[in-house]
């Protein structure tokens, strides 16, 4: 559905709707930032956020309210051929009809406050910087608060939408603050706090909402001498790299058969209906799924925001950063957990990665080489697949070095050679990698990667291979039926239900399985994507931090080097996988916090545990 905050806050009478050719809301301000293009100036931010903001009060608590605020539901009406925006004061957000009450990355088990006040607050520091944040290592609130003091912030906007921001950020703050056990420090706090009490969530929550458009307002009003228009007809031109979405001609949603869920709209912040309109990322053939010939089969989907698989997905990704965080991230790490990906390049300069750079110890690159093996030295992926692929390790397992190895430009399969280099490469001096990631197949077998693989697995490297998309009409394709070589990963959704996808499980063999539906696409914002070859690199990512765990028990001295050894093998790693499994529909769902870590587990258990897998 199109709203316009227009008609939000003025009679329709007194509207002037632009006059141009024909424009559609079909690029999103998560394209835009996702492109590093801060075509705002300080003003047109300041007026943006003002008009989102107005929005956001008018409609908190309605039935249009979304649940999180995100530069990826914004869209702007868009001419192709002009590659122009039109309205950018005035943009359109989605929201659902059947709104599910949760929020995607809430800590599980521990529902928070103000969740959409944070995430609002999130929007408007992206606008403000002009690029996406994330992800964090902290609650994203207090990783926000440490960003807007931040010398890059201030030098974006007026102290006044910093203002806006912080008082977002501050509501969540202070209820934190009001439930801890210290006493306040003077009469005037005890008594905000009581006041704070005395009221609930929702009016607590407007409050606020209000304090954000004043300051706003006030920083429009005291910081510039154009008194520019709210509702000014504000063009922007973007550039090519910036991805328009596409409508059906029909006005639907452009997806597949499956995506089930509750119905989507979008709104316009000026507050124009139109009903039965949504936007998809990618053309409709672009869903249809792909032949067992192709070396990536590739499933992309844009799900309705309120579908169940996407929220598991969210809840596995938290879990999985939580759990990275808690058991993980503060070992010691002398030797990094090296990763080959054979996939189709990487794109070094996204965001994501440098969001991963500044997460991690070293502030350094997670990518320690890169080499392409299909005829020249380009290793950017002009497919999105491979980065992609590169993000779901990153995401389990920060820490981990990556190589990259092109060895396909997309879908088509570049011959058996590439792959073969590609993996002599892994395993060389300059690499040495301890764990080659293949999220491709082939429907026949091919001797000479085989060989390959086998040369390779003897000198200690552990493969990782994606079983195939097309359900019981294949078995598991090659390499991932080398189940003597190689280690085959199947697709569940975020809560281990079987994804429909995966061939038919093997009788007396392991069938490992996780997440590997619904999952957000960082190559093309609003796409999710789905398949084995995902849910592969979320298995990778596990094992990088499984055996980085193994290396720093070793070091403590409560394994011996055997076992350390024993642990950096196929076999090895996958009797502890399947100690980390519970078997759902037939398959082994593969989770480290559900039976390794589980709750009030300490280190001795864990050791314990890995020692009684590496017996079997």
């Amino acid at each position: 559905m199109l709203h316009s905050s227009r008609i939000l806050r003025y009679p329709k009478s007194v509207i002037k709707h632009t006059k141009s050719s024909p424009v559609w809301p079909t690029v999103s301000l998560g394209s835009i930032i996702a492109n590093g293009e801060d075509r705002f100036k300080p003003l047109d931010k300041v007026i943006l956020a003002v008009n989102l903001s107005r929005a956001f009060l008018r409609i908190y608590s309605s039935e249009m309210q979304s649940k999180e605020w995100n530069a990826e539901n914004i869209f702007f009406l868009f001419n192709t051929a002009e590659r122009t925006i039109y309205e950018a004061y005035n943009p359109y957000f989605t929201y659902s009809l059947l709104q599910i009450q949760r929020y995607a990355d809430d800590e599980p088990g521990r529902p928070r406050k103000f969740a959409v006040l944070v995430s609002f607050a999130k929007l408007l520091l992206e606008i403000a910087l002009g690029k996406p944040l994330g992800p964090f290592s902290v609650h994203r609130d207090i990783a926000l608060l440490e960003i807007i003091d931040e010398s890059e912030a201030a030098d974006s906007v007026v102290k006044g939408y910093l203002d806006a921001i912080a008082a977002c950020l501050e509501a969540n703050k202070r209820r934190k603050d009001d439930d801890s056990d210290s006493e306040s420090d003077s009469d005037d706090e005890h008594e905000s706090n009581s006041d704070n009490d005395s009221m609930d969530e929702e009016t607590q929550c407007r409050r606020v909402i209000s304090t954000v458009v004043t300051y706003l307002e006030d920083a429009r009003e005291n910081n510039f001498r154009s008194r520019k228009d709210f509702n000014f007809a504000k063009k922007l031109k973007v550039s090519d790299d910036v991805q328009s979405q596409t409508i059906s001609k029909a006005g639907n949603i452009a997806a597949p058969v499956n995506c089930n869920g509750p119905d989507t709209k979008l709104i316009s912040t000026n507050g124009a209906t139109q009903a039965g309109m949504a936007v998809t990322t990618i053309s409709q053939d672009k869903y249809n799924p792909g032949s067992p010939g192709q070396l990536f089969d590739v499933r992309k989907m844009v799900f309705n925001p309120g579908d169940e698989r996407i929220f598991r997905a969210n809840d596995f990704l938290s879990r999985a950063n939580n759990f990275y965080t808690e058991h993980i991230q503060n070992l010691s790490d002398d030797r990094k957990i090296r990763i080959a990906i054979l996939d189709t390049g990487i794109n070094e300069d996204h965001a994501f990665f440098k969001g991963v750079k500044r997460r991690r110890r070293a502030k350094d690159s997670p990518f320690k080489g890169m080499q392409s093996f299909i005829g020249d030295s380009n290793t950017a992926d002009s497919f999105g697949h491979g980065t992609n692929v590169a993000s779901l390790i990153l995401k389990i397992a920060p820490e981990a070095n990556l190589y990259i190895a092109k060895i396909s430009k997309g879908q088509e399969e570049e011959g058996s050679e590439p792959i073969v280099k590609a993996i002599q490469w892994a395993t060389s001096r300059d690499v040495n990698a301890d764990i080659i990631s293949m999220s491709f197949a082939f429907l026949n077998d091919q001797p000479i990667i085989k060989e390959a693989i086998k040369n390779a697995e003897k000198e200690g490297v552990i493969f990782f291979a994606a079983a195939s998309n097309y359900g019981g009409n294949t078995p598991r394709l090659f390499p991932a039926k080398l189940h003597d070589r190689v280690l085959c990963i199947h697709a569940s959704d975020g809560a281990g239900n079987k994804s429909g996808m995966d061939p038919t499980p093997k009788p007396f063999s392991e069938n490992l399985s996780t997440l590997g539906v619904a999952i957000p696409s960082i190559s093309e914002p609003g796409v999710f994507v789905s398949g084995t070859s995902y849910s592969t690199p979320v298995m990778v990512g596990m094992a990088a931090n499984i055996l980085r765990f193994v290396q720093h028990v070793t070091n403590e001295g409560l394994l011996t080097e055997e076992q350390r050894i024993e642990a950096f093998t196929r076999m090895g790693v996958r009797n502890i996988l399947l100690a980390m499994s519970d078997v759902r529909d037939k398959y082994n769902y593969v989770t480290p916090w559900r039976k390794m870590w589980n709750v009030g587990a300490g280190v001795g258990d864990v050791v314990s545990k890995i020692k009684e897998a590496l017996k079997e």
